[in-house]
């Protein structure tokens, strides 16, 4: 299945041969990217112990569908799965579900738009979190 990868700091991977040249991108490139990918795949670093990730906002943000690395705190409060975001536990699951979503364009359009439908109600955009740290900033000054 045609892939390309796009990150930072890939050269350190084990796998990163087999992949060929991964370059990063930023601001509007970033952007056209999620925009064009039919799916976009989000890892979670083990060596942070991440539960999400900033791609977690940005990838529903640009209306595509979010296929992520499964953890409690995205699938039982952020994203629903299999409605908002598809989640994979094992490279195994990975496989066979970015198969099943290739061979269904419709539901992946349901995903996305539901994806990116949740991100705003739930107030996840960072204009959101901006306010969110101005307010936390004003109660700070005001007590």
């Amino acid at each position: 299945m045609p892939l390309t990868l796009f990150g930072t700091d890939w050269h350190l991977s084990q796998h990163a041969k087999q992949f060929g040249a991964i370059k990063p991108l930023y601001g509007a490139a970033y952007n056209k990217a999620l925009n064009q990918a039919r799916l976009a795949l989000c890892f979670l670093s083990k060596l942070n112990n991440d539960t999400y990730t900033r791609r977690n906002f940005e990838i529903p943000a640009a209306g595509t569908c979010m296929v992520s690395a499964y953890s409690a705190d995205l699938a039982n409060n952020l994203f629903a799965p299999n409605t908002e975001a598809i989640y994979f536990k094992t490279p195994q699951e990975l496989l066979k579900v970015v198969q099943t979503l290739l061979g269904n364009p419709q539901l992946v359009e349901k995903i996305a738009a539901a994806g990116r439908a949740r991100l705003l109600a739930g107030k996840h955009e960072a204009t959101d979190r901006c306010r969110q740290v101005i307010a936390v900033f004003r109660r700070l000054r005001a007590s």
